[in-house]
């Protein structure tokens, strides 16, 4: 299920973002709650509102231009899960949401911090007049920014180059100038949840891969526990498109308890690379693959004889082989 011929295969926690952005925004529209929508100071007291406003603000858009906007990003970012692996990016998300999420909170419970900062206030200079009244804009703009910076630069190799004016750009630039586009929707009132994604992507790459930049903090990462998982599986598995084979129902083994089952992502296509590079008896044998590199191919859903020729056609380059392998499934 899904636009295009890859449609969200192999991405269903894009799936579950896109869809459950699509049906807040449209219950948000049709049951005329767009003034408690947003992530105020004001409502951020208010008695039993406060888990309402924490959720819809972070998924909800209020205007159709907008949710139009940005449910094309969520969409068309679903590669970015597809190279990460959908465990390691759903982990990556939901620690950049915390985070985001808590930068929003903070700066609406702490005026004096938005007034020191200059975001808010009624004064003529502040860049968001009426804070306490306004807020933040409503809609996922911190989640957009976590994808695009930097999963999206990261992940996605530059296919198409264009020059305008002398100057270079690659294909990925639309992309970008359309998040840009949605983060100025509603000037500083959205700047700075982007901003706010922007950090929590940050520190989600630091608990996960352990890194900052190039430097190594700590090994290993934070992954959620295989109970979390296995619920996600048996309850949305289905509607995602993800095998739950044996979740719940596994084989008894001795003692009378469920043998662990292992859920694969379900596969792709097997590419027809024969047709691509040619026959690999005509060539010379490619040097082995780096470490790690066929998993990340298979944990992408690619079967791995496909992922080790699709390498060794690439000169080991994993992006390069990640958009053969891609084209070639299309």
């Amino acid at each position: 299920m899904g636009f295009g011929p890859q449609g969200f295969r192999n991405a269903p926690a894009s799936k579950l973002l896109t869809y459950g952005t699509a049906a807040a925004s449209l219950l948000t529209h049709y049951s005329r709650a767009h003034h408690r929508v947003g992530l105020t100071p004001r409502g951020l007291f208010a008695r039993g509102e406060l888990l309402s406003r924490w959720l819809t603000s972070q998924f909800a858009f209020t205007a159709p231009g907008e949710a139009c906007v940005g449910l094309y990003l969520l969409y068309a970012l679903r590669d970015v899960e597809r190279v990460r692996g959908t465990k390691a990016h759903a982990t990556r998300l939901l620690i950049a949401a915390v985070v985001s999420l808590g930068i929003q909170t903070l700066l609406c419970a702490d005026t004096h911090l938005v007034r020191w900062l200059g975001l808010g206030g009624s004064s003529a200079g502040a860049f968001i007049q009426n804070f306490s009244a306004v807020g933040f804009a409503p809609g996922p703009h911190s989640l957009v920014a976590a994808l695009l910076f930097p999963g999206f630069l990261a992940t996605q190799p530059t296919t198409q180059t264009f020059t305008v004016a002398g100057v270079r750009f690659g294909d990925k630039v639309f992309t970008l100038l359309a998040g840009l586009r949605l983060f100025w929707s509603h000037g500083a009132r959205s700047v700075v949840p982007a901003l706010a994604g922007v950090c929590g992507s940050l520190v989600s790459e630091w608990a996960v891969t352990g890194r900052v930049g190039a430097v190594v903090t700590h090994r290993g990462g934070w992954t959620p526990p295989e109970w979390a998982c296995a619920s996600v599986r048996a309850t949305l598995g289905r509607v995602l498109g993800v095998d739950v084979g044996g979740v719940g129902g596994g084989r008894r083994a001795r003692g009378g308890r469920a043998a662990a089952t292992v859920t694969r992502p379900r596969r792709m296509p097997r590419p027809r690379l024969d047709v691509r590079f040619g026959r690999l008896d005509d060539l010379a044998p490619a040097p082995p693959p780096p470490p790690g590199a066929v998993e990340t191919l298979t944990s992408m859903g690619f079967d791995e004889h496909d992922a080790r020729r699709a390498l060794g056609m690439c000169g080991n380059d994993v992006e390069a082989a990640t958009d053969a392998l891609l084209a070639d499934a299309r």
